[in-house]
């Protein structure tokens, strides 16, 4: 993997399309999916024109991959950056003279741990009381929503709630 391609610069652009002996369409496909990369194979096909089944065999391509993950380079170095930094800034908190702070990161650090031990004996998971679990999920226009998962036993947190539908993240 050569390193992060701007698809907004023109030379870089062709040059990957050249590598990769990539089409117009391709090139327009990878522009939109770097911007909204969660939009559906159906609306990809409105953009360029094509059905969806043809959409989804370009995105299929082993070039077409090639070329996605130079362009999604930069963001996997930034995330594997962003977990070592989140791993280091845990244990300082695992350390913390506060014990409620440090209670709750030891919970956060262990979860992994003890839901695959859960796993493996065959035991239901046991939701931890006064956490809450989100999943979120990255909208076409960049936005991210987080919905609760579990409830918060001590608040009485309803599943489902909506907690954070405007964020937008600044790039």
């Amino acid at each position: 993997m050569a390193g992060k391609v701007d698809l907004k610069e023109p030379k870089q652009a062709q040059f990957l399309a050249n590598r990769y002996e990539l089409d117009n369409l391709d090139m327009i496909l990878l522009r939109h999916l770097s911007k909204f990369p969660d939009t559906p194979h159906t609306e990809l096909a409105k953009l360029v024109g094509l059905q969806r089944a043809a959409v989804s065999k370009r995105l299929k391509k082993p070039a077409f991959k090639k070329a996605w993950d130079e362009v999604i380079a930069d963001t996997k170095d930034i995330m594997q950056k962003n977990a070592r930094l989140a791993a280091k800034r845990l244990t300082q908190l695992i350390a913390s003279e506060d014990n409620t702070t440090a209670i709750n990161a030891i919970k956060i650090a262990l979860a992994p741990w003890v839901q695959e031990y859960m796993t493996k004996i065959g035991a239901e998971p046991v939701p931890q009381i006064g956490t809450r679990v989100y999943e979120t999920t990255v909208q076409v226009d960049g936005s991210l929503v987080q919905k609760v998962i579990e409830l918060e036993a001590e608040r009485g947190g309803q599943s489902g709630e909506v907690v954070d539908a405007d964020y937008v993240p600044k790039t």
